[in-house]
């Protein structure tokens, strides 16, 4: 998906969510508001529909309020005088007329009742079915409501409360009961003076006024009258009102049971319910009107297709606006990304001419400068590393040449002075014997600085090869043991080793390369310790799996000087180099080669007191980057002591091809080849050399010089193996040059070993006796040629 698609869609997500959240969380609000209103609306109609019962319930107050202020005659007396009072029934008698007169047209007044002040009748009204008039009874009245009673005694005067509606299902039109009736009670408040003290005082009583409200379900048809229980309104005998409303409107008892204002709806079909009036003893009576959803149907329909309408159109405009700048932003993003290309991959000084917004124009300047400055440094760069390159190849070159010139003479004088020194004819005397022998020792070491420097060259150019193999940790500590322990013995040094038993017994490294940190190691141990003795212990590390430390007892290190001795050519104090010698590179080769392996070498010291040097390694060496797994030359051996002595060795009968352009090392070695027995026939060059080969008798080995004038020791080697009765002569190259990539040349050549110049004569004596079929400690015997 393009980032142009990626950008538009989100960018339209992030319109689109929060139109799609606002309408959401508004539009169902806004409908709801809309039905409600128009719901508010019916029931307004609905109680607009009784405005004319409000006010005939109104005008039966203001009855109330005149019959309480003009009540019957005999509550102006008092209750022991009342049944002697005379002309109270003559009063009381035109009383009942005024009040005919006065409501002859209420005819829903049924009832009039006055009590006095302890709530019992006095005197009341009661409307005759057959005369229409309201005669008078001065029996008491049992059925009067004393809830109603006691809420009129609290009434202020002049105020009137509306009593619940009393529904009497037993009543018929002979009845004088009313279907449903429904009271007015208001106060009557009569003053008294007392003839003895003159005090006024207040007698008070009531007055019921009672309303016949059966007539509503016939006055307003259009209506559902209905009781809490599900009855409807109306006399009994009354088919249409025979059924039950809560089957007829599914849902309805529920709507009751809550008690409040709810619109009930079934299949199209609307009915607001309203609770009207209050009922003595049946609950409230319910009010249902019919609603024409329609006209809402209608509206929320228009409603809905312009919100529609206008969610349309904001998508329509998120949409364009996601696009435009989707657009912007890919041509900005292909812009910057092209640009930078050419910057990384073409090194060219790419402009970005951004002009708005000014951000943006800032950081196209702010680009531009970057890149031409990024194009100024790589050249720049380039420049140095094709110098740093040429560098490089010259002192890979000028090492290369170095060793070969000092190797090449180094080779003659240890071959010379070995032999000299052992004085095998006797012809030296002892002190001469001795200088033989100082300057065969000059020589070693001038060979170890010669290996130690060539060792950190390819150190520090990650050019040295490892060899992954499994090492047997305590067999190559005891052979180190075994053959430093001389050099501690001279010194009368003890030389302990200690393992522990949870240490691997072996891991996957290279042994030849741990054997030269090794050596190392304890070569600084017997050169700085003056007495006591070193410790090399095997164990677990802190977090390595092993842990190799040389501990001695020697001058120690101070604190500030402990980073100091792994530089090379430094060592701890400019005097340690006049009072013990050395160059300082060991311990920075051997750093080096922990790297190498994957390991690590930390150091511990108390001057004076002596040092602790820790090798630390993984179970396995990581790979080496693309490098060929190939030993490296035995440069890497040279803090062994040298042998002893010039091997024995009895080759008689073999012939022996020499090759080298040099006459001293011809000189040097040919003694040493005769003295084990061999044919030795030397050759100046190449050309010689090839001559010598099909002219002269055949040789059992052929010892190459590699670096020679003219035609090298390569050529020679491959022109050699060309021709059909030189195939399986064995090939010894001789070369001064101890890289690994140096042998591998030679191998390639057609070479069947290598052996380093200067040649140690215990190498060469061993690689002849694997070519000339003699095994460790076996004489050849004259005449078994090859």
């Amino acid at each position: 998906m393009k980032l142009r698609t990626q950008m538009s869609l989100l960018l339209f997500m992030f319109g689109l969510v929060p139109l799609l959240l606002g309408f959401m969380m508004n539009v169902p609000m806004i409908f709801d508001r809309i039905e409600t209103l128009y719901h508010k609306a019916h029931l307004q109609n609905l109680r607009a529909g009784f405005g004319d019962l409000d006010q005939h319930i109104a005008r039966r107050n203001e009855m109330a309020r005149l019959l309480a202020k003009m009540p019957e005659p005999g509550m102006l007396l008092d209750t022991d005088i009342l049944e002697s009072a005379p002309g109270l029934a003559v009063a009381r008698s035109n009383y009942v007329d005024w009040v005919n007169q006065v409501l002859v047209d209420q005819l829903d007044i049924t009832r009039i009742l006055y009590l006095d002040e302890i709530g019992n009748s006095r005197f009341w009204l009661e409307r005759d079915l057959a005369s229409g008039r309201l005669e008078a009874h001065e029996d008491e009245l049992r059925d009067v409501n004393p809830e109603l009673v006691e809420t009129g005694r609290k009434l202020s005067p002049g105020s009137v409360v509306t009593g619940p509606i009393v529904i009497d299902h037993s009543a018929d039109e002979s009845s004088p009961n009313r279907f449903m009736q429904i009271s007015l009670i208001s106060p009557v408040v009569i003053p008294s003076v007392s003839v003895d003290t003159g005090e006024v005082s207040e007698q008070r009583g009531e007055v019921i006024i009672y309303l016949d409200m059966g007539g509503l379900a016939n006055a307003y048809r259009g209506n559902y009258w209905v009781q809490s229980d599900g009855r409807y309104l109306g006399d009994i005998s009354d088919s249409q009102h025979a059924g039950k409303a809560f089957e007829d409107f599914q849902g309805l008892e529920e709507i009751f049971s809550r008690g409040e204002l709810d619109l009930w709806n079934f299949k199209g079909q609307q009915v607001m319910w309203v609770p009207l009036f209050d009922t003595e003893h049946a609950g409230p009576l319910w009010v249902g009107r019919s609603v024409d959803p329609s006209p809402l149907a209608q509206l929320l329909t228009t409603v809905h297709v312009r919100v529609a309408i206008v969610a349309a159109g904001l998508l329509l405009v998120v949409f364009v606006v996601a696009r435009l700048i989707a657009v912007r932003t890919e041509r900005l993003g292909r812009e910057l990304t092209e640009g930078i290309s050419r910057v990384l991959e073409e090194d060219k000084a790419v402009t970005f001419a951004w002009q708005r917004p000014e951000e943006l124009h800032e950081l196209g300047i702010h680009l531009t400068r970057l890149a031409h400055t990024h194009s100024e440094n790589n050249r720049a760069l380039h420049d140095y590393a094709e110098e740093l390159e040429a560098t490089n190849r010259y002192k890979s070159e000028f090492l290369a040449n170095v060793s070969h010139e000092l190797r090449t003479p180094l080779n003659s004088i240890l071959l010379l002075s070995k032999m000299l020194s052992e004085n095998g004819a006797g012809k030296l005397s002892v002190e001469e014997s001795r200088q033989a022998q100082i300057i065969h020792a000059a020589g070693t070491d001038l060979r170890a600085l010669i290996d130690n420097i060539l060792d950190l060259s390819r150190a520090e150019a990650r050019q040295m090869s490892l060899v992954s193999e499994q090492v047997d940790l305590q067999r190559l500590l005891t052979d180190v043991i075994d053959l430093m322990k001389p050099q501690f013995d001279e010194k009368h040094l003890a030389l302990d080793l200690q393992f522990d038993a949870d240490v691997p017994g072996s891991i996957v490294s290279d042994g030849e390369k741990l054997r030269q940190i090794l050596i190392n190691f304890l070569s600084n141990a017997v050169k700085f310790t003056a007495a006591g003795g070193v410790t090399v212990r095997l164990q677990a590390g802190d977090s390595w799996p092993v842990s190799i430390s040389v501990t001695d007892t020697g001058i120690g290190i101070p604190a500030d000087k402990l980073e100091l001795v792994f530089e090379a050519f430094k060592q701890a104090d400019g005097s340690t180099s006049r009072r013990f010698g050395g160059t300082g590179l060991g311990l920075t080769i051997s750093r080096e080669l922990a790297r190498l392996m994957g390991g690590e070498i930390r150091v511990e010291s108390v001057p004076d007191k002596g040092s602790i040097f820790s090798l630390f390694l993984p179970m396995q060496m990581p790979a080496a980057p693309a490098e060929e797994e190939v030993r490296d030359l035995p440069a890497g051996k040279q803090d062994r002591p040298a042998a002893a002595a010039i091997p024995n060795a009895n080759y008689q009968g073999a012939r022996v091809l020499l090759v080298d352009d040099d006459v001293r090392n011809l000189l040097a070695l040919t003694p040493l080849l005769e003295q084990w027995g061999l044919d030795v026939m030397a050759a100046g060059d190449g050309e010689e050399a090839l001559e010598t080969l099909a002219t002269a008798d055949p040789f059992d080995v052929l010892l190459m010089d590699i670096m020679m004038p003219g035609m090298d020791g390569y050529e020679v080697i491959r022109q050699l193996r060309q021709q059909p009765g030189f195939t399986d002569l064995p090939v010894i190259a001789l070369t001064a040059k101890a890289s690994d990539e140096d042998r591998q040349q030679c191998l390639a050549a057609g070479a069947n070993d290598c052996v380093v110049k200067p040649l140690d004569p215990l190498t060469l004596k061993n690689a002849l006796d694997e070519y000339l079929n003699v095994t460790p400690g076996q004489n050849r015997g004259a005449g078994n040629n090859l």
